[in-house]
């Protein structure tokens, strides 16, 4: 094999190399994506070249050729942009420049794979030995000459730029200065005893691409020979400075097998359990953890092992070296070793003890503030209960004091009224008028009456809830003159004697309060009771509440003391408007109890 071609596969992979090198600093400096485009971009064309010399079918070198074109034609192009790059220009290039600088060789790439179709480019081709070489010589056509004078116009701007820029804005050493500018001009000196020199031999062997690996030979020095430099400094000490790493890292890192062996311990485990490293390799893991521990973290490993994925977030008790239990965390990724195909299971294992004892300390602390929680609303209910128990006592009272007391007064009165009458029947304005005063004392009487029944509550002796609810509406219906529906079941017993009062009184007070605030004429008072809750709801037609968050009411007694029993029943109370309008006021009463079937109940001739 000719020694050129030699060349140009060694040229090629320095490229490469040095191409992946400039990715990894493509960061550090604003040339280093354009360099690494330009490396890239002369190692595939020197590759291409290479396979087209050391081919010896026409037809071959002809599709090399092709390739050597499509990569090598952006290499002189990238020239100017390096040269703009290194000296400070990292602003983005506008696209009107671009286009100039690619443009024709874009243009000459396209006419190189379609000459076959034109022939303008190169006229003919054949193949000539020459010692070891079998090269393709070609007859070019005009465009061939345009091409390329654009292309050597290129490599002059770019160190025409380089210079220019330098000299007014001088970023580079003196030294870096004349190298770049030297690796610039190589494709010139280089690639002229290629396509204007006369001798023979050179004539068909293109040597421009060795001014390229110049080029990028001394670009990719002048800019990066520190840092390549350091990148081989930093390899050969990276296993110490890795050791220094996890040695002093806040947390254990470890490897272990699937059987539970530990292949790797980082120094840090001394830090934390006061174990040297080397003392747990080898060592299965649970002689290490708190014997209730190990299935949690046996399971943790096996799932690891099974799905192959990072896992994480167990916890476990760790023995330390003088005995005492230590909390940790755990995460581990399976990673493959390259080398011999094996798979490591690293891990990292941190210190969660102070976390675990403060943790400890606000659930002990939760607990008691729950149980003083507890206490204050046990307390407060059985202060409501005694204020509601209170109320509730001076209610009965009043009540049998108007039984016993005005309702005897008004009823002596009813008989002298009626003894009146009747000893006064021959006037007939008399009889008249002890007639009304006897209508009125009785009018009184079922009024005082009523009070009296509601304020001790003697619907609900001897009487279910739903009976005692009949009553009340059969009364207060008559009363009023308002229409009062009941929907209740009639085997409604879910509730006890004071609980029943409770009820009793919130729908009493809702009703009282529709008739007399809200001026209503119909009544609605219906319980359902629902699998786990009991509802309880009495609607109005009267005047709705509002709805505006502007307006504020203020809430009366009778509000305050409905809200104190439905707390007292475990419930919530709500007062507001419905969906069609209507004023609602709506208790719900938690109760686990099956669902009972509602029946109608009769009360005054109406649906109850």
């Amino acid at each position: 094999m000719h020694f050129y071609l030699h060349l140009l596969f060694v040229f090629s992979g320095i490229l490469f190399t040095l191409a992946a090198l400039a990715w990894g600093y493509r960061g550090t400096s604003g040339c280093g994506k354009t360099l690494f485009l330009f490396l890239a971009t002369e190692s595939l064309t020197c590759y291409a070249y290479g396979m087209n010399l050391s081919s010896d079918v026409l037809s071959t070198k002809l599709f090399w050729k092709h390739v050597e074109y499509l990569f090598g034609m952006p290499v002189a192009p990238l020239m100017p942009v390096l040269a703009l790059r290194v000296t400070g220009y990292e602003k983005r290039l506008p696209n009107w420049l671009l286009a100039l600088f690619f443009g024709v060789p874009a243009a000459g790439i396209a006419l190189n794979w379609t000459n076959g179709w034109h022939g303008i480019y190169y006229t003919r081709v054949w193949l000539e030995s020459y010692g070891a070489l079998t090269v393709m010589a070609k007859e070019y056509g005009a465009s061939y000459a345009v091409l390329f004078a654009y292309l050597y116009a290129l490599v002059v701007v770019a160190c025409a730029i380089f210079a220019i820029r330098h000299k007014r804005h001088p970023i580079l050493k003196p030294g870096q200065a004349v190298l770049v500018l030297v690796a610039l001009a190589a494709p010139l000196v280089f690639g002229l005893p290629y396509h204007w020199l006369e001798t023979s031999y050179l004539r068909h062997i293109n040597t421009m691409h060795l001014g390229f690996f110049v080029t990028a030979l001394v670009f990719s020095f002048a800019l990066f020979g520190e840092q390549f430099e350091g990148v081989i400094r930093a390899l050969g000490e990276s296993e110490r400075r890795n050791r220094l790493l996890l040695g002093n890292a806040n947390a254990i890192f470890y490897t272990i097998a699937p059987d539970g062996r530990f292949s790797y311990v980082s120094d840090s485990v001394q830090q934390f359990l006061n174990y040297r490293a080397d003392e747990l390799v080898g060592r299965l893991y649970n002689t290490l953890f708190f014997n209730e521990d190990v299935p949690v973290y046996a399971a943790f490993l096996n799932r690891v092992v099974r799905t192959g994925e990072l896992q994480s977030g167990v916890e476990y008790r760790v023995r330390h070296a003088d005995g005492t239990l230590r909390w940790n965390t755990s995460s581990i990724m399976p990673v493959r070793n390259t080398r011999n195909g094996e798979t490591l299971y690293v891990g990292v294992a941190h210190d969660i003890t102070a976390a675990k004892r403060t943790q400890e300390a606000l659930y002990i602390a939760n607990s008691h503030l729950k149980e003083l929680i507890a206490s204050r609303e046990t307390e407060l209910r059985e202060a409501i209960h005694t204020a509601l128990g209170a109320s509730d006592d001076e209610a009965q009272r009043i009540g049998k004091d108007i039984h016993d007391g005005l309702c005897q007064e008004l009823v002596a009165l009813f008989r002298m009224a009626d003894n009146l009458d009747q000893e006064q029947a021959k006037t007939p304005d008399s009889t008249h008028i002890f007639s009304a005063m006897a209508q009125q004392i009785s009018h009184a009487l079922r009024l005082a009456r009523g009070i009296s029944y509601d304020l001790s509550l003697c619907d609900l002796e001897g009487q279910t809830l739903a009976d005692a609810l009949a009553t009340f509406s059969r009364r207060f219906e008559n009363a009023t003159g308002s229409v009062i529906e009941l929907n209740c079941a009639a085997n409604l017993s879910v509730f006890n004697r004071t609980e029943s009062g409770h009820v009793y009184r919130v729908i009493r007070e809702a009703s009282v309060n529709a008739i007399r605030h809200g001026k209503a004429q119909h009544v609605w008072i219906d319980l359902v009771q629902e699998p786990q809750q009991l509802v309880v709801s009495v609607t109005n037609d009267g005047v709705a509440v509002p709805t505006d968050e502007r307006f504020i009411w203020t809430e009366g007694l009778g509000i305050k003391q409905m809200k104190m029993r439905a707390r007292l029943l475990g419930g919530t109370f709500a007062l507001r408007r419905n969906a069609e309008g209507k004023t609602l006021v709506e208790l719900i009463v938690p109760r686990n109890t099956e669902t009972q079937e509602m029946k109608p109940y009769e009360a005054g001739g109406k649906t109850a």
